[in-house]
């Protein structure tokens, strides 16, 4: 390329080597060409431009903002210099009187105001980096930012105040003080305080340093001066780190530049301050007015008002975004076409007469004065009269717009370019210069710049018209990401900076900005878009103020959303006729029509190939804007937002295009065949291709059948693709083979299409056939369709992973689909780290995560349930901007609820409703989240009522979860009421609804209808067995339970552990030892004595049926253990009263290495209450929460109050309650009353009863427990009361039953029950029994018969109650030799215990009880419990 004027060439080009991207010339500015302009002697730091300017220029006037008289704006009043330095110094003072010192951070929070620059200048003295954040963000950038940058003091605008109370408490952990820049009110001082922040007006802020004097502290240029965080639009916003040296250099290269046009900043030149000072843009802007002694005006924060601030304030300096700009433009044209027409004709005139001698050379005021003083003065004075500079910057502007503006303005308007790692400027146009139009310039005199090609967006550096990636190098660049080193070593390599953006050299020196890197994607057929190059195309369409253009990977062609021109779009309607007002002028489909022509016009004229067409818009009458965050602050697109919030209007456009392409191209072919002509085989594959993706097969193969012999490759690659994407597989294949039986070899489209075909377990075994003559064609290697088709091949046909990943990686071009697959595809079989790994691998590839990719990897953390995991992919999706996709949604609210570490679906709640729209997997998952936690399921009902009532349909998951949530609540009739919309719905013979349904009745404790529903189920499977015998077993219903095993094993379906262990527990809820023995042997002999879970249910079976030396034998032959076996094994010996050997086994578990939880600790603590350690259950509680970080709950809180109130210590039971961290449930006062029974104590039970029956007044078991300590008291009116009571309210007492198991048949008995066919004998051995004991020494304990009878009767209902019915059948039935094991539902009576002892010495025999709290070893006369209890 030949010399360009306004560079020099410092450094020779690049060839590519060894495969790295070739680089361009290194250039630098003209005005350089000796050397970079030096700082200004005494310039160390930017608080120094402040404090020279103060010494040169004290009286000048530096601030300034509009006085409000009565609520009207007046004119604009003056801080000087000298009055503005004097503020800073009292806000330094009162920072540094909070604690803050050099290097902490600073935030500053709101709209530009005088406030907002003498705490920037605050922090500037004292070494503070300052963290400005727009005023536009909302909570959650906020909380990012404060917490990211660990600001500790921040400056707020007095209405933002709200926006950071929304932050705590996150924030509190760093921020110590806030101030606002007006006042404070009472309630947020109130809200702020309660953290521990101290919150202060702008006035008491500054009482704060009076009287005190700080020193500065030494800054120099390499320190931090501020850290500014970029907008986001990828993401997260990142830290810009920018030094003092950065800033000061950047003001010396802009000086130079306007000495070299022979203009310069003035001291009575004044700017005005509405851009927002967060933005590097403004913030240099106003440091260089500093600099320069002039003055900088604000407005008044709201854009309505901003023509009147200027027409006030009269600047000279004016800045802007192409935003603004563009509304300038858009507003003069409309005013100019609402003129006459000689004052329309006179405009155009005199813009053509102007801008024409502009491009001869003329300068700005030589152009065209006359045109100036008639015609454009207007214009300028809109602007304020005086402005000279007008500089544009942060996103490019339109050709069209610069030049309309460099007409109209009567000023120098420039375009500039840089980023927030530049310093904000990197190229600035020239004044007079109007060739440089559409550009940004050429380099600022202080920087570096060469090119470096993107091959595969086809930019070469080295061409004819250099085109590539922008990289900088200078002193202007940023020190690096804020605490993102790894992001700071992406972007700077070998000390240059690469932009992302895509530039292109003018013939003069002057860049233009043509295209984005990072912004280009791949459409379905793997043709390359360059969005940003298109939409800048695209934009040149007059009817448009912006589109936004969309594609991804799984389509092949585009669409776009688009903001309309009014003015043009309502000239338009009325030309043509098209009624309505603005936004259904953009509903109206002729609109659209139009668009999409004007569209294709420019997309002809600028000769895009065909895929770069618009094939579907949709027309949007409210511009972008950042109140829906699809813009930053400074009005870039932010990308991922946009997709965002037109998900849905996207899904519509590619359905609807389809739609309409296939109906329109039935409608030509039947055109076609009316006109006779004759079809080629090219017409005739496009039909069969259009049939095909129409569904109609049947059409497809009706034309192929036709062609005869002249079918070609591709009619045959389309036939197969045909049959295979419409599920007819068969076909699909033999087809395949047909086709090579004609003589056509394959290609890699009938490979992909056939392959796809044998994707099932039934075909797999041909496509292994198929792929041999992949690897010998070559297309395994070359074609990435295929490499996608092969590894569905193996793990969805042949579950072979192994060979799948194989594929993977010899696939020499993946992309993020391929990438996507494989993740997928090891989630799906069960292989969740293998996708995890995968994952992060593709994070450090050249490919970006899309939306489906996020959704498998969280699927697969879900299925880890690792929790820390999931919210670092969570995280990932916000930065990402892909957090509230439906798609990611569901998966993200399935992780939180199956990875809660502490059973809440809080955090799976959160990602619901964050979520903008729902569907059926998303209810299911949030559902199915609150079921599985234990303690939701009222919700879950809720939630379920909820959908019903809007459009989402629930499936049979959602139904299946719904009733599991009543079948955990025990309510049926909820549960009728759902499987009603079950039966409705149609999914009433699902298995996996009919299961929950089962579950649901057998839970409830009905067996009645749980049968019924599993003999109506159609296809009955395991789960359906195992639910009836665990609901059987549950129901102490063993003969069915054990009936129901007998019919799965005679099915041929297979029992499995879980039935074992639901049959086990059966048998220990009844206490049938003889059965549990027989599940055993047949436990061994099906080889499951093993599993840990049988292991598990043995200990537990042989432990709640008394025999705890067979408990341990089984324990300690097991191989492996966990946390359940040594739980079941210490529990085991705490309800058989051997509190030692409880605590020792507790001790040899944390030996060795298992973590005990609270199951575990509520077995350590039962054990102590059981035998009265009070010491060691105090040494126990408080070790959970010391030693092993277990939180206390309801449960272990009761137990140390069951523990205190047997050991006689009621009033301290009573204080621990009082001390408990939350209010005490019913369990614990209920505890409490149980040991003022057992101690006797009236009036404390009475206080205890009232607090019960306070929480629940119908808790029968209070009533009771009242009832019996009147009647031990002999306060037989107050039992009469009570029984009243319970009476009026219908709670009845539970009838005690005691049982025992003989020959593996369970007897029941009741109190005085005669119903036993051998009631006649029990009765007599009653008899017997009571002689013998007596003779002994026993005395009945009449205290025990709780009725006002007379002593005689009291004694003969004690040799009635139901333990003493049972051991008499016990030894009637029994051989002496073994051990008689009865079993009760309520506590044993303290009589019948009594007796026990006794019998046990007359008989010579063990009794063994066991009752609702332990087990009573009896013999000789002695009990384990030894009378504790």
């Amino acid at each position: 390329m030949s010399k360009m004027k306004y560079l020099v060439e410092i450094e020779k080009a690049k060839e590519s080597v060894e495969g790295k991207p070739s680089i361009g010339p290194v250039y630098r500015s003209v005005f350089a060409k000796d050397g970079f302009p030096k700082l200004d002697e005494g310039l160390e730091s930017c608080w120094d431009i402040f404090r020279m300017s103060t010494e040169k220029y004290p009286g000048n006037s530096m601030l300034g903002r509009r006085e409000i008289v009565d609520g009207k704006a007046g004119n604009y009043v003056w801080l000087t210099y000298k009055e503005v330095y004097d503020m800073v110094i009292k806000v330094g003072n009162s920072i540094r009187s909070c604690g803050i010192e050099k290097g902490r951070r600073c935030g500053i929070f709101g709209v530009n105001c005088t406030e907002w620059i003498m705490s920037m200048e605050a922090c500037n003295a004292h070494g503070i980096y300052c963290v400005p954040l727009y005023d536009t963000l909302g909570a959650g950038a906020v909380d990012f930012i404060i917490c990211h940058a660990e600001i500790s003091i921040a400056f707020i605008e007095e209405k933002k105040i709200p926006e950071v109370l929304k932050t705590f408490p996150n924030t509190t952990k760093y921020l110590k003080t806030l101030v606002s820049f007006g006042k404070v009110a009472p309630d947020q001082k109130e809200e702020v305080e309660k953290f521990g922040l101290a919150i202060y007006s702008w006035d008491e802020f500054l009482q704060l340093g009076t009287n005190k004097q700080y020193d500065l502290p030494v800054v120099t240029k390499n320190d931090i001066c501020t850290i500014m965080y970029t907008s986001g639009t990828t993401g997260d916003p990142k830290g810009v780190m920018i030094s003092n040296e950065a800033i000061l250099t950047l003001l010396s290269g802009m000086h130079r530049i306007l000495e070299c046009v022979n203009e310069e900043v003035k001291l009575d030149d004044v700017y005005v301050s509405y851009l927002p000072l967060a933005h590097i843009f403004d913030r240099v802007i106003e440091e260089y007015i500093i600099n320069r002694g002039a003055s900088i005006g604000f407005w008044r924060g709201d854009v309505k008002l901003l023509v009147e601030d200027l027409g006030e304030l009269k600047p000279s300096l004016f800045c802007a975004v192409p935003r603004v700009l563009d509304r300038i433009y858009s507003g003069l044209n409309e005013k100019i076409s609402s003129g006459s027409l000689l004052r329309r004709k006179l405009f155009n005139i005199a813009h053509s007469y102007k801008l024409n001698n502009l491009k001869k050379g003329y300068n700005l005021v030589e152009a065209s004065p006359i045109c100036d003083g008639l015609v454009f003065s207007k214009v300028k004075q809109g602007l304020g009269g005086n402005v000279r500079i007008i500089l544009s910057g942060a996103a490019p502007l339109s050709t069209h717009v610069e030049a309309f503006m460099r007409v109209v303005s009567c000023a120098h308007v420039m375009q500039g370019y840089g980023l927030t790692e530049t310093c904000a400027g990197t190229f600035v146009s020239l004044p007079n210069e109007i060739a440089m139009l559409g550009t940004v310039g050429p380099p600022v005199p202080n920087v570096d710049v060469c090119l470096k090609s993107v091959p595969e967006m086809g930019y070469d550096a080295l061409s004819s018209t250099p085109r590539g990636e922008i990289l900088i190098r200078g002193k202007t660049l940023f020190s690096g990401y804020y605490k993102r080193e790894d992001l700071t070593k992406e972007v700077m390599v070998d000390g240059w900076f690469h932009t992302g953006d895509i530039g292109e050299w003018q013939p003069d020196g002057s860049m233009k900005i043509i295209d984005r890197k990072k912004n280009i994607f791949k459409l379905s057929q793997g043709e390359y878009i360059a969005v940003e190059n298109l939409e800048n195309i695209y934009g040149l369409v007059s009817d448009i103020d912006s589109i936004w253009v969309y594609g991804n990977s799984f389509e092949f062609f585009l669409v776009a959303v688009i903001n309309p021109n009014k003015q043009a779009f309502e000239h338009w309607s009325a030309e043509n006729g098209v009624v309505g007002d603005f936004a259904s002028l953009c509903e109206n489909p002729k609109a659209k029509e139009y668009i999409i022509g004007e569209l294709t016009k420019i997309a002809k004229e600028k000769k895009l190939k065909g895929f770069e067409f618009i094939k579907a818009v949709h027309l949007d009458p409210v511009a972008f804007d950042i109140e829906r965050d699809l813009v930053t602050p400074t009005f870039k697109k932010k990308r991922p937002q946009l997709l965002k919030y037109y998900q849905g209007v996207i899904d519509k456009m590619y359905k609807s295009a389809k739609s309409h392409n296939f109906d329109r191209g039935k409608l030509i072919h039947a055109y076609l065949i009316e006109s006779g002509l004759q079809f080629d085989n090219v017409v005739r594959n496009s039909l069969i291709s259009l049939y095909s993706k129409s569904g109609d097969w049947e059409k497809a193969k009706s034309i192929f059948e036709g062609m005869n012999d002249e079918k070609d490759l591709v009619s045959w690659s389309a036939m197969i693709s045909c049959f295979a994407n419409n599920n007819r597989k068969s076909e699909a294949i033999l087809m395949f083979y047909e086709m090579l039986g004609s003589g056509h070899y394959p290609n890699e489209f009938c490979f992909t299409a056939v392959i796809r075909a044998c994707c099932d377990t039934h075909n797999a075994w041909i496509g292994r056939v198929i792929f041999g003559s992949v690897i010998k064609t070559g297309y395994f290697e070359s074609n990435l369709c295929v490499g996608c088709e092969l590894i569905d091949l193996f793990t969805k046909g042949m579950g072979d992973v192994v060979s799948a990943r194989k594929v993977f990686d010899q696939m020499p071009d993946r992309n993020a689909v391929a990438w996507t697959l494989m993740i997928t595809r090891y989630a799906q079989c069960g292989l969740a780290v293998d996708a995890v790994e995968l994952f992060l691998d593709m994070e450090v590839s050249e490919f970006i995560p899309d939306r489906f990719t996020l959704s498998s990897v969280i699927s697969a953390c879900a299925e880890l349930e690792s929790f820390r995991l999931g919210q670092q992919l969570h995280s990932r999706a916000i930065r990402s901007g892909l957090a509230l996709d439906v798609c990611v949604g569901c998966s993200l609210v399935d992780m939180y609820a199956k990875c809660a570490v502490d059973g809440s679906v809080n955090e799976s709640r959160k990602a619901f409703d964050r979520m903008p729209k729902h569907n059926v997997m998303s209810w299911t998952a949030l559902i199915t989240g609150y079921v599985q936690c234990g303690v939701q399921d009222q919700e879950a009902i809720k939630l379920f009522c909820d959908m019903k009532q809007g459009q989402v349909l629930p499936n049979h998951f959602t139904f299946s979860s719904v009733l599991k949530a009543c079948a955990n609540l025990s309510d049926s009739k909820v549960g009728e009421q759902v499987y009603a919309h079950v039966v409705k719905s149609g999914f009433a013979s699902v298995n996996c609804v009919g299961n929950s349904l089962i579950s649901m009745f057998a839970r409830s404790g009905n067996m009645e209808d749980a049968r019924k529903a599993f003999d109506i189920l159609f296809e009955k499977n395991l789960i359906s067995f195992n639910t009836m015998v665990d609901g059987y077993s549950k129901s102490l219903k063993s003969d069915e339970a054990f009936e129901m095993f007998h019919q799965i094993e005679n099915t041929g379906i297979g029992v499995s552990a879980y039935t074992f262990a639901s049959l086990l527990s059966g048998a220990a809820s009844i206490g049938a030892l003889s059965k549990g023995e027989q599940l055993h042997a047949r436990l061994v002999k099906a080889g499951l004595e093993s599993d840990l879970c049988i292991g598990n249910s043995l200990i537990s079976m042989y432990s709640r049926c008394g025999n705890i030396e067979a408990a341990l034998q089984i324990f300690s032959n097991m191989d492996v253990r966990n946390v359940i076996s040594w739980t079941s094994m210490i529990t085991g010996f705490a309800k058989h009263g051997y509190a030692g050997r409880a605590l020792t086994m507790f001790q040899e578990m944390v030996k060795e290495s298992i973590k005990p939880n609270e199951v575990t600790y509520v077995a350590v603590l039962s054990a102590c209450s059981h035998v009265g350690m009070v010491a060691e259950g105090w040494e126990h509680f408080n070790s959970m929460r010391n030693v092993h970080n277990i939180v206390p709950r309801m449960e272990h809180y009761a137990c140390m109050v069951d523990l205190l109130g047997r050991s006689g210590l009621l009033k301290e039971a009573l204080d621990f309650i009082d001390l408990m961290p939350f209010k005490a449930d019913a369990l614990v006062w209920r505890t409490l009353l149980g040991a003022c029974r057992v101690q006797g104590n009236m009036e404390l039970g009475k206080l205890v009863a009232k607090h019960i029956l306070n929480l629940d007044p119908h808790d029968p078991a209070a009533y009771i427990l009242l009832s019996n300590l009147y009647a031990s008291a002999g306060q037989w009116n107050d039992v009469l009361k009570i029984r009243k009571t319970m009476k009026e309210r219908k709670l009845t007492k539970e009838a005690g039953c005691s049982w025992i198991e003989l020959e593996s048949h369970v007897h029941k008995f009741y109190v005085g029950d005669t119903s036993h066919p051998r009631a006649n004998e029990i009765f007599s051995k009653l008899d017997q029994l009571a002689c013998e004991i007596k003779d002994l020494g026993y005395v009945p304990n009449t205290d025990f018969v709780l009725h006002d009878v007379a002593d005689e009767q009291k004694e003969q209902y004690l040799f009635q109650h139901s333990e003493k019915i049972a051991l008499a059948f016990g030894l009637i039935s029994t051989s002496d030799s073994r051990p008689i094991r009865i079993f009760k539902n309520l506590r044993v009576c303290g009589d019948c215990h009594n007796a026990m002892k006794f019998i046990s010495i007359a008989t010579k025999r063990e009794i063994v009880v066991r009752d609702t709290n332990r087990f009573h070893h009896i013999k000789e006369g002695l009990c384990s419990c030894n009378d504790y209890w």
